[in-house]
Formats: structure tokens, sequence, C-alpha cells
């Protein structure tokens, strides 16, 4: 596949799987990761260009990545997903992978859906932001296990009081949540799963032309950068007593909800 790694990592170094991971926090997230020394997996679904894009920039930087494309919204498509990870150069050179991040996210305002297209949306945030880090968790278990690994899902800061049309958003974000402590429940001693919850990083849509009157409500006075989501990943990868933890990296925002 093209872009894929011209350097196949050894079975000493780390190996990580960053699902949505093409551009915007996903790829800060790798790009942290690929300068602490981890081969990157990089999953894209639509972003397939810039997926690319990302993969031979890491490459050339002297780093190791390849790309993996698929839909993780439905159960096939997910073990379509699984089984190009599994046939990955990083993959098999590095005997598994060390770290799972479940970046992957819709973020749909229903403000002005129809009924039938709002079911439609809720049943494909409910499987990509809770379907899929299960049957990805579930896939990867042994090899993450073998390796002491973890698992990083990327939630949100805001889920207490959503804003008018995403109820359904924050609903599957929190199931998010509850899933990231059953999973480190279950998990441990082998595997330690956290999660992450961005505040003001980056403008959605519907945020656009708001920045300063968002920065307002931050304690802190001021946006975030996808880099300082991306180091509490790599913190996380790195803190081998830390598990069941989900840390907003909003600059105090959640505390004003």
């Amino acid at each position: 596949m093209d872009g894929q790694a011209h350097v196949v990592p050894t079975r000493s170094e780390k190996v990580a799987f960053v699902t949505g991971g093409s551009k915007r926090i996903g790829a800060e997230i790798c790009h942290h990761l690929s300068a602490s020394g981890f081969g990157i997996i990089v999953h894209a679904y639509r972003s397939i260009v810039k997926c690319k894009e990302l993969v031979d920039e890491i490459n050339r930087s002297g780093g190791c990545a390849e790309m993996v494309i698929g839909d993780l919204c439905e159960s096939e498509s997910r073990d379509a997903v699984i089984s190009a990870v599994l046939g990955t150069k990083i993959y098999q050179g590095g005997g598994g992978i060390d770290l799972l991040v479940n970046s992957a996210s819709l973020f749909t305002d229903s403000k002005s859906l129809d009924a039938l297209q709002q079911a439609t949306a809720r049943e494909a945030m409910f499987a990509l932001h809770v379907d899929a880090p299960r049957h990805l968790g579930a896939a990867f278990r042994e090899s993450l296990a073998a390796r002491n690994g973890s698992i990083i899902n990327i939630i949100d800061a805001l889920l207490e009081r959503p804003g008018i049309g995403y109820a359904d958003y924050s609903a599957s974000k929190r199931a998010l949540a509850d899933l990231t402590i059953e999973q480190a429940l279950e998990s441990a001693p082998e595997i330690r799963v956290n999660g992450i919850g961005p505040g003001a990083i980056l403008a959605s849509r519907s945020e656009r032309g708001l920045e300063q009157q968002i920065a307002e409500l931050v304690p802190l006075q001021r946006w975030g950068e996808p880099a300082d989501l991306a180091a509490t990943v790599v913190f996380l990868a790195e803190s081998n007593y830390i598990t069941g933890q989900i840390i907003n990296v909003d600059g105090g925002l959640s505390l004003n909800r």
C-alpha cells in the first residue's frame, strides 16, 4: 500500500495503532508518539489523502508509519481494519502493539436533522465511540496483555451539560467514559486503560467565529493546542501505574460547566 514504512521495527520497539489518526488531533497524536519512539499504524476512513501525506511525512522524518483504511462503524468493516493492522510490516515486525488510541470520532449537530436522520446519526456515533473501541480492545487484548500495553480513549471534557443539538454526541461519549472504567477493571493487571477529555483545542464548525467568547469561559483564558492533548497521550502511554483515569485537557473549561 502507498505510504508504507521503509523501516521495519525490531521486536524491542513500541508500536501504536491510532484510529482517526490522519488529521487534526489524531495526526498530532501520531507525530508525538513517533517522536517518542513508537512505530505508528495510522487509521483513516475518508481522509485517505491526508493519511498518506502524514505517513509519508513521518517516514521522511526518520519515523516508521503505515496506513490502514476502513469504516469502524460496521462490524464487518472493523474486522477488515483489524486484519489490515495484523498484515502491516510494523505489526509483524514489532510482534504486536503496545498502544491502542481510539481517536476516531463523529461530532454531529442534530438540530437541523429530521427524526430519521437523527436516529441514523445517533447509531453511527454510538457505533464509532463505543462499539468500535470495545471491538478493537477485544481484538488486540492478547497482544496488549503480552506487552503490558495500554489503551487510551479520546472522550470529551464537556459531557454533563451538552449544548442544543449535541445530546446524542455527549451520550455516546459518556458511554465511552463508562467503557474506559469497565475496560480498566477487566484488563488489569496486564493492560492499563485511560481516557482523555479534550476541551477547547480545535474549533468545530459550529464554534467558528466564537473562539474569543469560548476562550473567555476557560479559566486559563485561551484555547489549547493539539500538542497539549498529544503530550498527555504520551504521558499516559508511559505511566505504568495509572489506569482507569480520565484526564481533561481543557484549561479548566469543564469546571465552568
